[in-house]
């Protein structure tokens, strides 16, 4: 009995033991889990900040970078509010063992309240005897406050404006005070009720259907009708306030002007919608008159709006290389043409593009390095140079191409020479496809397409459709594409003729090889 005692006791122990090092390895996990997450907040944070820097250091080169921003902001709450839920876990658990530590987050610094906020003062009864010994001589010696923001919900309210009427007993003639004023007619909707469902919709992007279903679970039905009816009369009395606000900025001889596309919805998907802004900034210029800035929306992007938006204004106007204002610039513009000013930080950004050019020297440099290492460009692009093995005439053979065509002219004739390029080699695959059906007709095919003699449809569509773009560029663009391209085909069939050869004698030494008896020395 003392053994089987003793084997049990022993067993307690060890299942003691399994499972402190369980709960130890739970609490472990839980730590590794909450520094994890923690690290992937601090990651985010991190990229976020520097998508912050770049873009205020290169300017706003696209609407599309600032909503990846927003989108990189709410990754970022998700994973500080995921931190959060794993360090409680990481305490909790961390709690039940006395050997193991809880992880600590490091929280960012908390701004202080604003001043102008009032404070509701809440004071704790304070004791009438001493904690410690229960004397009642205690006197007051300090206090701590603890600050907690709160949030009051939003209040409805009616208000009854009571005109009273009164008679007259000398001529019976009624008197009555006249009737308050209304921003809208019929005025059920006061100016703060306006103001809001103005900046919900405006401000804050809310549809006028989400306030709709979201009045109503406070109490207030409201239909998307009526808040639709109160947003039109709303435009309509503020209709004067943006007249004078357009008079003053076309007054100004200079103007700076840009657009941003903006998400319309519409029926089955959503479009690009466009918003023109116009700035008056006499400032820099030691003027007097205020600034102000006139916003125009339109449900496209068309270079009608800003002809329609600056009819009968002329004077220097500071935009981007948007081809919708060039009929703003043309000399029989009446009452006289534009002065185009370009703008500064849209230059910048094609400097710092061109600034890359030695990460596209080296992309273009190893595809060639590639290629000539594969045989179907001369072996002489495969020199490397340095410990970095950089295949520097790759890169410089490159470097020269790229000049020659920059050095050609218009930007719009480097453009065709680059898509008669695309064109045609558009045209050469679906070519490829056509060659292959009857070079190699045995050739395994996972699908099948409809065919004509052995004619892919599809292919001989795609050949006819790459051809017929082709065929609208002029002579010189012609010409101009065949030099470099007969420069490099001549040299590539020398080389493939070579290797074809090359391959044959091998083939050929080799069956020779296969074919000749081998005897066993004696």
């Amino acid at each position: 009995m003392d053994d089987a005692a003793s084997e049990i006791a022993r067993l307690r122990a060890a299942l003691a033991a399994s499972e402190a090092r369980a709960a130890s390895a739970e609490a472990d996990l839980a730590q590794v889990r909450a520094v994890v997450t923690t690290s992937e907040a601090m990651i985010r944070h991190l990229k976020l900040e520097i998508a912050k820097m770049r873009r205020e250091q290169y300017g706003q080169s696209s609407e599309r970078r600032a909503r990846l921003i927003d989108q990189m902001e709410l990754q970022l709450e998700e994973l500080e509010a995921g931190a959060t839920e794993d360090e409680i876990a990481a305490e909790r658990v961390a709690a039940k063992i006395t050997n193991v530590s809880a992880f600590e987050r490091r929280r960012p610094a908390r701004k202080p309240f604003p001043e102008h906020l009032p404070r509701e003062r809440v004071i704790i009864e304070a004791p009438a005897h001493c904690a410690c010994c229960g004397s009642a001589r205690i006197v007051k010696m300090g206090e701590d406050i603890t600050e907690t923001l709160e949030a009051i919900p939003r209040q409805w309210k009616v208000i009854q404006t009571v005109r009273e009427k009164f008679t007259c007993r000398d001529c019976e003639k009624i008197s009555q005070p006249p009737a308050p004023f209304h921003a809208t007619p019929h005025g059920w909707a006061g100016p703060n009720l306006l103001a809001t469902i103005l900046f919900e919709k405006f401000g804050h992007h809310q549809p006028l259907n989400r306030q709709a279903e979201r009045y109503p679970i406070e109490g207030v039905d409201l239909s998307l009708s009526t808040l639709a009816d109160q947003v039109g009369a709303c435009a309509t009395a503020l209709q004067p306030i943006h007249d004078l606000i357009r008079a003053h900025v076309l007054a100004a001889r200079r103007l700076h002007d840009d657009d941003t596309t903006v998400p319309l919805l519409a029926k089955g998907a959503t479009r690009q919608a466009g918003l023109w802004t116009y700035v008056r900034d006499d400032r820099p210029l030691a003027g007097g008159a205020p600034p102000a800035a006139l916003f125009h929306f339109s449900p496209d992007r068309e270079k009608t709006h800003p002809n329609r938006h600056l009819t009968r204004w002329h004077g220097t106007l500071q935009a981007d290389a948007y081809g919708g204002y060039n009929d703003l610039y043309r000399a029989g513009r009446s009452p006289a043409p534009v002065i185009s000013a370009l703008c500064w930080s849209h230059a910048r950004r094609k400097f710092f593009e061109l600034a890359d050019i030695a990460g596209n020297v080296r992309k273009r440099s190893r595809l060639l390095f590639g290629m000539a290492r594969d045989g179907d460009l001369p072996r002489s692009l495969t020199r490397t140079l340095g410990s970095g093995r950089s295949p520097w005439l790759g890169a410089l053979t490159y470097l020269v191409v790229a000049c020659g065509f920059a050095a050609v002219g218009e930007i719009e004739f480097v453009a065709s020479l680059s898509s008669l390029g695309v064109t045609l080699v558009f045209a050469a695959i679906n070519m490829a496809v056509i060659a292959i059906r009857f070079t190699q007709p045995g050739l395994e095919r996972p699908f099948r397409l409809p065919s004509i003699a052995n004619v892919p449809l599809t292919a001989a569509l795609g050949v006819v459709s790459s051809l017929l773009p082709a065929a609208q560029y002029g002579w010189k663009v012609y010409l101009t594409f065949g030099g470099p391209f007969l420069l490099g085909a001549v040299p590539y069939a020398l080389v493939s003729s070579r290797r074809a050869r090359k391959g044959t004698s091998e083939d050929e030494s080799r069956n020779q090889c296969q074919a000749e008896p081998i005897h066993d020395k004696e």
